[in-house]
């Protein structure tokens, strides 16, 4: 904060020594810039993780470029299909970047890790300038602004994706505040300065929550500054922009449960916890974990903080220091109003802090040297957190394995340890036996987090998907059915359904697969109507078989399996349509393995016996005529597929095209 007038050159202090003691302004900007870049861009070949998921892959409405307007009269978290989940987050401006990165290179994570690794040293370099323009030494505005590019807790948001919103809330908020700087100082165009101040708060407000407790930076500085008369016009373009942005999310998130915001107890256990990340960073740690209760850490540190920052506060000289050390804490407990302990929480307040610390070290009673040497073991050991503790988000498993060696009596961990290894499994290109393996390891996850509290249906869910995917139906159905007996839920019921079709036992899937559909998420997944569909055709019900796939087709209009499911029933129950069907799936099947599969159920469907086996053939042969005689990798792997169908079923081979069988 710019110190009182008329004492700023006494209470300056000595500056940092050589280089660093009257760097210009460029240097102020280009330093801080470049380390940041350089610790940050090494993450451009990491994948996406955890919420960047749900956020990116998971939400196609970033995946339109007309959707930018639209960003504004949405909340932030709108998955495809619709969770349950309804968090009240109001971020439009976080959107609009998301969808401008995927218009550019779609969701290749490269391009996403690129703007942040951009916004990052875009506001490590503006921070440089905007510590000068406050009023401090040009070598302790370096000094703050290389430390806060190094600092370890800032790789979660800078290496998460998802942590853009506090990039782009710090950033805008910083900009602010150097407006509101050069506007004090009267440097450039006082109308512009004040513009800048409500483009920039907007900004702020617009991309996180946090954005606005900008007013309060604002006025602290106007305080530790000295009021003056031209106070009240800075401080009403800082509170303009956060009350519009603060109105416009009220009015948008009208009438959704608030479930982002945390009690008192939960807003202790973080603040306590947060507090501790951003005081003692190192070694890196994840402070990802979600505490039910406040813990006796979480008091102790709360304690132990209270006070230190009571008695900084009254004995720092001068309202710029008494300002900084306020605003961390004030910005931190904003921030930690969401009740989810993370590194990334302390972004904006070390702002505050870290050119706090850079200013006492340049008033150290040391030689010069000294306090060069002191300010560069800083910065290296800083850096060299922010690297370690960084590799946690070069991938799932990595993530969530720190977060294991960090809490491992907590079964939530295990519990997504275990989604990680699984995850896994569904790339394209892993080897059988790599698969199996991480199956294994998910499996194992699961079990120690039943056994570290067996009265949550997650990881009964868990170990029944993967058992299902090992091949262990009988164990897959036991450990669907305790989770269910913890807790019914439609994604239960829908594993239920996937075991019982395999074992043939369909009266029961039924059942299960119809009460899949009880929520919102399960009506607008189209996988489980495609289920109930192929699970009422194994019945014969081929009437309500063409519905449930129709419906599947409704929401997914490119989904293979239920236009084939849908063609089949048709065919089956003597539908004329059927052949139109055939033509409508085989259009979406871009490599014919979905014709290839249809084929293997009519073989199977005609082996059993089954209703309208021979004309669901004949419809098919008729569709898929072209596709055969085609030379080409799609007629070629239909070729094999009707071989193997043709053991199934040998009179598939009467009803073929002629020379379709080799």
């Amino acid at each position: 904060m710019e110190r009182d007038r008329g004492s700023t050159r006494a209470a300056a202090g000595p500056s940092l020594p050589g280089w660093l003691g009257r760097p210009g302004r460029r240097t102020l900007f280009f330093a801080p810039f470049l380390l940041a870049l350089l610790l940050s861009l090494p993450a451009l070949r990491w994948p996406l993780v955890w919420d960047d998921i749900n956020l990116l892959a998971g939400d196609t409405f970033t995946h339109r470029l007309r959707n930018v307007p639209a960003a504004f009269t949405r909340p932030f978290w709108n998955m495809d299909p619709p969770s349950r989940e309804r968090f009240d987050y109001y971020r439009p401006v976080t959107t609009v970047t998301y969808i401008l990165n995927y218009a550019a290179g779609g969701l290749r994570s490269e391009g996403y890790h690129g703007v942040n690794s951009l916004l990052y040293a875009l506001t490590c370099g503006l921070l440089g300038l905007t510590l000068a323009e406050l009023g401090l030494a040009a070598g302790v505005a370096l000094a703050g602004a290389t430390l806060f590019a190094a600092w370890p807790a800032h790789n979660e948001s800078v290496l998460f994706i998802a942590g853009r919103t506090d990039l782009l809330a710090g950033g805008f908020g910083l900009l602010q505040l150097f407006f509101c700087a050069r506007h004090r100082r009267d440097r450039g165009p006082g109308a512009l300065n004040l513009a800048g101040m409500v483009v920039a708060g907007a900004g702020a407000a617009f991309s996180k929550e946090v954005g606005f407790a900008m007013p309060v930076v604002i006025l602290a500085h106007e305080w530790a500054s000295g009021w003056r008369r031209d106070s009240w016009i800075r401080s009403l373009a800082s509170v303009v922009p956060a009350a519009a942005g603060f109105t416009a999310a009220r009015l948008v998130l009208a009438g959704r449960p608030h479930a982002a915001w945390a009690g008192v107890e939960p807003f202790l256990t973080t603040f306590g916890l947060a507090s501790s990340i951003l005081l003692l960073p190192w070694p890196p740690r994840l402070g990802i974990t979600q505490y039910p209760h406040l813990s006796v850490p979480g008091v102790t540190a709360i304690a132990v903080w209270a006070v230190a920052a009571a008695l900084a506060l009254f004995t720092l000289p001068g309202r710029g220091a008494r300002a900084a050390w306020a605003l961390a804490w004030a910005i931190l407990g904003a921030s930690c109003i969401i009740g989810m302990p993370a590194e990334r929480l302390t972004y904006i307040p070390s702002m505050f802090l870290l050119p706090l610390w850079a200013e006492r070290l340049s008033r150290l009673p040391w030689q010069e040297a000294l306090r060069g040497l002191a300010w560069g073991g800083l910065v290296a050991a800083a850096a060299a957190g922010f690297l370690v503790g960084g590799q946690k988000w070069a991938s799932m498993p990595a993530l969530m394995e720190a977060g294991v060696r960090t809490c491992p009596g907590d079964p939530s961990m295990r519990d997504n340890l275990a989604d990680a290894y699984y995850y896994l499994t569904t790339l394209t290109g892993a080897p059988d036996t790599a698969r199996a393996r991480l199956l294994e390891m998910s499996a194992e996850q699961s079990r120690y987090s039943a056994i570290l509290d067996a009265r949550r249906p997650r990881p009964w869910f868990s170990l029944s998907r993967t058992y299902f995917d090992l091949g262990r139906d009988a164990r897959a159905l036991d450990a669907s059915r305790r989770g269910q007996a913890l807790g019914e839920l439609p994604a239960g019921f829908f594993m239920r359904a996937q075991i019982l079709t395999r074992m043939g036992r369909f009266d029961e899937a039924d059942d299960a697969a119809y009460r899949a559909l009880a929520d919102p998420v399960g009506m607008h997944d189209p996988e489980r109507w495609t289920l109930l569909g192929w699970i009422r055709f194994r019945r014969g019900d081929y009437g309500q078989s063409v519905l449930a796939s129709r419906q599947a087709t409704k929401i997914d209009p490119r989904s293979r399996v239920a236009a084939y499911n849908m063609a089949l029933a048709l065919a089956c129950s003597g539908a004329d349509s059927a052949d139109t069907a055939f033509r409508n799936a085989l259009r979406v099947d871009d490599d014919g393995s979905g014709a290839a599969a249809a084929l293997e159920d009519i073989a199977e469907h005609g082996a059993r016996g089954g209703k309208g086996a021979e004309v669901a053939a004949r419809a098919f042969f008729g569709a898929a005529a072209a596709r055969f005689a085609a030379h080409d990798s799609v007629g070629d792997a239909l070729e094999v597929a009707l071989g193997k169908a043709a053991q199934t079923w040998p009179k598939l081979r009467d009803l073929a095209p002629p020379g379709a069988v080799r």
